[in-house]
């Protein structure tokens, strides 16, 4: 049987150590413990970007090693795809899907679209998509 294919945003990855969101952290480290192997699971360059720019070095490196760790498969968005990847980020910012101020997390969904996931696991706070219409690749 397939496995579903699961892409993580960067949030799912720091959750790792948010020791001020208990809840969160114990969501994370079960899926990590007892279910990476279950899911065909990946990361994106954007997430690696994202991880690299982690303003406390001790963080990024905690999350650089996760990566590791784990052994999380990255997708590089080919360069003909990064038009695509960055047009669709900006229609769901236009149509009022996600906030601009969020262009990153449309960027993240983009991805999922383009590269067909099946599912985007996020772990934020705060994120919902608004109007959420289907979007052709």
């Amino acid at each position: 049987m397939k496995k579903l294919k699961i892409y993580l945003d960067t949030s799912v990855i720091s959750f790792m150590y948010a020791d001020d969101a208990p809840e969160k952290q114990s969501i994370t480290r079960e899926f990590f413990g007892k279910y990476l192997s279950v899911y065909d699971v990946h990361i994106s360059d954007l997430v690696l970007t994202e991880i690299e720019n982690t303003r406390s070095a001790v963080l990024r490196r905690k999350l650089k090693r996760i990566v590791r760790e784990y052994n999380l498969k990255v997708i590089e968005t080919a360069p003909k795809d990064q038009q695509t990847v960055f047009s669709l980020a900006r229609r769901y910012v236009k149509d009022g899907v996600i906030p601009q101020r969020k262009f990153d997390d449309a960027m993240h969904v983009a991805m999922c679209v383009r590269y067909e996931f099946d599912i985007l696991l996020i772990l934020q706070r705060h994120f919902r998509l608004k109007n959420a219409t289907t979007y052709s690749r």
